[in-house]
Formats: structure tokens, sequence, C-alpha cells
């Protein structure tokens, strides 16, 4: 069972990594748009099989993603959509009511 808030900073994916981090808020710190095989660091798809796979109890669940911020929405209508929680891209100075 999640509770509370937890946080994913940097790391490859692994395949216990959502159950390791389950958090009814998860903040995931991604560094790359597209997993890249010889970069141990999580893609924006990684995030999205973390968050599907530890079903965060809350609405919100955001995403940092410092590289790929020019290309990332504020806000993730699609990923919100396949996932049945909100995802919204994080940024400094975000605070997120729990």
């Amino acid at each position: 069972m999640a509770t509370g808030s937890g946080g994913i900073t940097d790391s490859a994916y692994y395949e216990a990594i959502a159950e390791q981090h389950k958090a009814d808020v998860m903040v995931i710190h991604t560094v790359l748009l597209n997993s890249r095989a010889e970069l141990p660091h999580l893609s924006v798809a990684d995030a999205e099989r973390i968050i599907r796979e530890a079903k965060p109890a809350s609405r919100s669940s955001p995403l940092r993603d410092d590289c790929v911020a020019s290309q990332s929405p504020g806000d993730r209508p699609d990923m919100t959509q396949r996932l049945g929680t909100e995802v919204q891209a994080a940024h400094d100075g975000m605070s997120i009511d729990l």
C-alpha cells in the first residue's frame, strides 16, 4: 500500500523500480525524452511505465524533465488520459497540495 509522497531521482529503469518507489504522489526525474542504452537515465517513456505499474493514488504525478523541457508541455494531457492520473511536467519552485 502506497502512502505519502516519493521520488525517483537519477536512475536507469529496472524491473522493481515502480514497486520500490510506490507512493500516493510520485515525483520522477527524467533526463531523456527517449531511452538510450548507453545512458543510464530515465526517459519519459520509462516514467510512464513506472506510473502505470505503481498506480499512484493521488491525482498528481509530476515529471521532472530538465533536458526535454523544450519539447515537453507543462501538462501532459496525453499521458494523463492514458494513465488515468494527472501527470504534470514539474518546474523549479513548483509545489503540490497534498
